[in-house]
């Protein structure tokens, strides 16, 4: 009988738990959004950054692809025109590239279907 009851506390304390995480979370903005803030805070944080001069060791090896030859990486302003010219250059590449891009677009599909489907 006490096990019950202990048992009943407990599952009330993470049932308000996970209503104080439903809540949180019901407070946040569209996806879309987020993508969206978190990339011009991007843009803008380079910007800074590059005002700045800010920069910083290379940890990568020596004879790595892409490694600078002062072993300084500088930081770069996607704020001017030649950021802006670097973002447009780059977009399909960078979206191409991307690894974990196939794996998340297979397992978005793959559950799509089996929710329409009726597996799920």
């Amino acid at each position: 009988m006490a096990n019950s009851a202990a048992t009943k506390a407990k599952k009330g304390l993470f049932d308000r738990f996970l209503a104080l995480v439903e809540k949180i979370g019901n407070m946040l903005p569209h996806p879309v959004m987020l993508f969206a803030l978190f990339a011009l805070g991007t843009v803008l944080l380079s910007g800074v950054a590059g005002y700045f001069e800010w920069s910083v060791a290379d940890p990568r090896p020596a004879g790595v692809k892409g490694r600078s030859t002062d072993w300084v990486i500088h930081a770069v302003s996607l704020v001017n025109e030649e950021g802006l010219r670097r973002i447009i250059e780059n977009l399909f590449k960078n979206f191409v590239e991307f690894a974990p891009l196939g794996t998340v677009l297979v397992a978005l599909l793959s559950v799509s279907v089996a929710e329409h489907s009726g597996l799920l």
